[in-house]
């Protein structure tokens, strides 16, 4: 909500809300189309949410349970933006300002390119999100969410593989990460068809 040509306002809030809504919208089986009213209907054996990059953090806290999602699927994500939790676990204080000094630039990268695509981008709650200090981004995995699947590039300079193999570890010990060689922050070469239908 709030990105693109969607209603709404584009705050941290509403980007969980709009995976949960998503994820109720298919269990539904049935839509209709905007462009010409007409209803249009679908069946499906098992439901994947799936993720790249900037969606990963909202992915992993939306409110949606393993009875409706099989797998949350990501890739290259964006995990762990509170920077007291981070600085809990990790002892690399370089690493991990870098990592928020990048983020920073980042958001003033959107704002300048997608002010109109992202309405809210300007909100001061979006500092406190890319500086680490929104506690809302705070991740809690419990016993009912979906399995989790992810991909990372060994050579990503964006989002340092390093965080997936700490969501890993300190958040949710079932979660199975994949490191593929020689990959940036490349939804193209992380999405290997094969490779996921062998792991769900």
């Amino acid at each position: 909500m709030g990105s693109w040509l969607s209603g709404g306002s584009f705050t941290f809030e509403n980007c969980q809300k709009t995976v949960e809504l998503a994820v109720e919208f298919v269990k539904n089986k049935q839509g209709v189309k905007t462009f010409n009213n007409k209803q249009i209907n679908w069946n499906y054996i098992n439901l994947y949410a799936m993720g790249y990059s900037f969606s990963g953090n909202p992915v992993v806290s939306a409110k949606i349970t393993k009875n409706d999602v099989k797998n949350v699927i990501l890739f290259a994500p964006l995990l762990f933006l509170y920077k007291e939790e981070v600085l809990e676990s990790m002892k690399d204080k370089e690493a991990i300002d870098n990592f928020y000094g990048f983020n920073s630039f980042y958001l003033e990268f959107l704002r300048r390119g997608y002010k109109f695509a992202f309405r809210g981008i300007e909100k001061k709650s979006w500092n406190k999100y890319f500086s680490g200090k929104e506690s809302k981004s705070f991740i809690k995995i419990d016993k009912n969410y979906p399995n989790v699947i992810i991909f990372h590039g060994k050579s990503d300079e964006k989002i340092n593989y390093t965080s997936s193999l700490f969501f890993q570890k300190e958040k949710d010990n079932k979660a199975k990460v994949i490191l593929v060689d020689n990959v940036g922050h490349s939804l193209e070469k992380l999405f290997d068809m094969n490779q996921i239908n062998k792991l769900i």
